[in-house]
């Protein structure tokens, strides 16, 4: 038994070393016992999660190769880095730090894609790739004009052309959109306030079949609508909960349990589904 538990130690930090987003949170309990039938019952479990854990490995080192031979440009940062990138982009991306302020780390990796990277320039690139984020930058970032317009017209078509895609100029939002958070949470408290026989459920439903940029009135007309059946509920729910653009919201409103995969959004996996 307590090699197999070695194992899958092992095999769990090979999975966080390269990066496997479903990883990294994830944790598991085995409960030893003198009885003989369960330990036989412990160590076929452990086999098995060591098989899983296993292909897992495999399937991500193959996944991330043909990532890396797709995208050239991913062959300029490290595992370590991309994991360090997607972490502090997902907190631009979901609202919780202004572009601008990101780490002065962030760019100089960045610099390797593109050397006139900026703030205005980057937001305006994920602005496009992901249309759903909450991405503001401070009034300061609006400041500098002209530093916007020589980099954006230049560097996002250098940007993108290194992902395959062409881009218009995309003028900066002068105000932050409403955080998708607060639109969420007033909607489970509207329905709340309703007195309405729901469960969570219904709410994550709502949210995966009208998406992140819903509005409370959708969210919350979509939950007392008669449109559905409990099938179809607990489809969406667990679309939900698997759901990296919506990890962060799962999480923040109803609590860790909800959360599939790391609070963090995977930019990584948004950048992929996007492409």
């Amino acid at each position: 038994v307590f090699e197999g538990i070695l194992r899958v130690s092992n095999l769990y930090l090979q999975l966080c070393e390269v990066g496997e987003i479903d990883y990294l949170t994830w944790k598991t309990k085995f409960e030893c016992s003198k009885i003989e039938r369960c330990r036989e019952e412990l160590l076929k479990n452990i086999d098995e999660t060591c098989k899983t854990m296993e292909n897992d490995l495999k399937e991500w080192k193959e996944n991330i190769n043909g990532e890396r031979h797709r995208c050239y440009f991913l062959n300029h940062f490290t595992m370590k880095q991309i994991l360090n990138l997607r972490k502090e982009l997902a907190k631009a991306c979901t609202g919780k730090v202004a572009m601008d302020e990101l780490p002065l780390q962030t760019f100089m990796l960045l610099e390797a894609v593109n050397k006139i990277i900026d703030p205005l320039l980057l937001a305006n690139v994920l602005r496009k790739m992901i249309p759903e984020n909450s991405i503001f930058l401070t009034e300061e970032g609006f400041k500098d004009e002209q530093k916007y317009f020589a980099s954006d017209t230049e560097g996002e078509e250098i940007l993108m052309e290194n992902v395959e895609e062409e881009i218009d100029v995309i003028q900066p939002i002068m105000r932050k959109r409403k955080n998708s958070l607060e639109t969420f949470t007033a909607a489970k408290e509207t329905l709340e306030g309703m007195s309405m026989n729901y469960s969570e459920e219904y709410l994550l439903a709502a949210l995966e079949h009208c998406g992140r940029r819903a509005t409370e009135d959708e969210l919350v007309a979509w939950v007392a609508s008669d449109d559905y059946d409990e099938e179809t509920v607990t489809m969406l729910c667990e679309k939900a909960k698997k759901n990296p653009r919506l990890s962060d919201l799962v999480k923040d409103v109803f609590g860790p349990e909800f959360q599939a995969i790391n609070d963090e959004e995977t930019f990584l996996c948004n950048m992929t589904a996007n492409e």
